[in-house]
């Protein structure tokens, strides 16, 4: 079942008792296999498998955020989460990770807040341990090349503008501003 599938690929795992006291009754979930692991290196995995899913998905979220960010390189992690889609020392091709998901159906994306940045991605089953391993060269081995850095930054920067308007945003602008300056969150933290 999920954890033979899952052994095949990761060498060294404890499975993490589920505590939960609650079933799931939800009949369009009667087949799906669900398991908590911690893997060798300290990282937790929540593993879900759903015979009846249309794709593949996995994601991981890293426990660093904005507030993380040098005060001399404001907006450092947002920076950092753009940088990490731009090719790995396996997969040198800046635009690779997005054409295998392209071509197997699937999308990629990512986000950073104050204190986490998640990434993930969906893809056809069929192509879902490949793009794991492509995904998890992310966190092993990125390149950060040069050519991509004004590309990121534009694009860090676009997003920043585009969204000015946006009411959430101007309430965490709002926020930001009366907080304690000395705190990371009164700090810049989206663009460069």
């Amino acid at each position: 079942g999920l954890l033979c599938a899952c052994h095949s690929v990761v060498a060294d795992f404890t499975v993490i008792p589920d505590k939960t006291t609650v079933p799931i009754l939800t009949p369009a979930y009667t087949n799906r296999q669900t398991s908590k692991i911690r893997l060798s290196n300290g990282i937790e995995a929540y593993l879900i498998s759903d015979p009846a899913a249309e794709k593949s998905a996995a994601g991981m979220v890293v426990q660093v955020g904005s507030f993380e960010d040098p005060n001399e390189y404001p907006g450092m992690a947002h920076f950092v989460e753009h940088m990490l889609f731009l090719g790995t020392k396996q997969y040198p091709d800046e635009s690779a990770f997005d054409l295998f998901l392209g071509n197997n159906g699937g999308y990629s994306n990512a986000y950073t807040t104050d204190d986490h940045t998640a990434f993930f991605f969906a893809v056809d089953s069929s192509a879902f341990k490949d793009a794991l391993v492509r995904f998890s060269s992310f966190f092993k081995e990125p390149l950060f090349n040069a050519s991509g850095v004004d590309r990121e930054l534009n694009a860090v920067d676009q997003e920043y503008f585009r969204g000015l308007q946006q009411d959430d945003r101007r309430q965490y602008a709002v926020l930001q501003y009366l907080s304690n300056p000395k705190h990371p969150i009164h700090r810049f933290s989206m663009g460069n």
